[in-house]
């Protein structure tokens, strides 16, 4: 899987924030790099501050994450 700025994510389950409640959140910027060793993802976290650091997602994680649909796409059913 190979994330994009934009994709709503759920983090994946053992990351500490999971643990804590915070587990969506939305990809606001990738690196990329050699696969499994610098590529990263940034995710800002939707039960955090608007003003709280990011969520560092690894490349080796990704295949972890589950797609979601986006909150702006949903309407008021839920469909």
């Amino acid at each position: 899987m190979k994330l994009q700025i934009g994709d709503r994510i759920e983090i994946p389950v053992h990351y500490d924030w999971w643990m804590r409640g915070a587990r969506y959140g939305v990809v606001t910027s990738t690196r990329g790099g050699k696969t499994g060793i610098a590529a990263y993802a940034y995710v800002k976290l939707d039960a955090l501050p608007t003003n709280a650091r990011r969520l560092k997602v690894w490349a080796m994680d990704w295949s972890y994450c589950k797609l979601v649909p986006r909150l702006d796409f949903v309407n008021n059913r839920g469909e």
